[in-house]
């Protein structure tokens, strides 16, 4: 039932991506990502939980990235 939004994005830094999700995500949302350096203080404005791929960790509780990756796959 969410909404995903696709973009072609000048560069995967802090400086880019967060002003995106912060345009696009509702403040106080709970926000799944993986443990790219990115998205670090991404806790001061949602629910952000990290699922950490780089060793192994596909979901952590009810954190996973699961519904995204399938929206890849299309």
């Amino acid at each position: 039932g969410g909404r995903v939004v696709a973009m072609v994005v000048q560069s995967t830094d802090a400086r880019t991506l967060q002003p995106l999700i912060r345009q696009h995500v509702t403040l106080g949302a709970n926000l799944m990502t993986d443990e790219w350096k990115a998205y670090a203080k991404m806790h001061l404005l949602y629910n952000h939980q990290i699922v950490k791929h780089g060793e192994g960790e596909y979901a952590n509780g009810v954190a996973h990235t699961n519904t995204i990756e399938n929206f890849w796959s299309l």
